[in-house]
């Protein structure tokens, strides 16, 4: 009966005195029982128009490395003109 108790604490289970009585006294395993629950995907997108972290993070990136151009182009319009 150590034998099984161990073996249930290994794993994290703690069975009651009665269940550990029940085993003891029926041995053989009892039919298993399997239930399979259908869970409902949904996207994970923000709304449109949300200041998320992540938007702020691309924006900054996106506008560290376009900003070097945009100079560039707005000294050639202004020596154009």
């Amino acid at each position: 009966m150590l034998a099984f108790v161990g073996a249930c604490n290994r794993n994290f289970y703690n069975p009651t005195a009665t269940q550990v009585l029940l085993w003891r006294n029926n041995r053989s395993p009892a039919q298993a029982v399997y239930r399979t629950v259908r869970r409902k995907i949904e996207p994970v997108v923000p709304p449109l128009g949300v200041n998320t972290a992540g938007d702020r993070m691309v924006a900054s990136l996106v506008g560290d490395a376009l900003r070097p151009m945009q100079e560039m182009w707005s000294s050639v319009a202004a020596q154009m003109v």
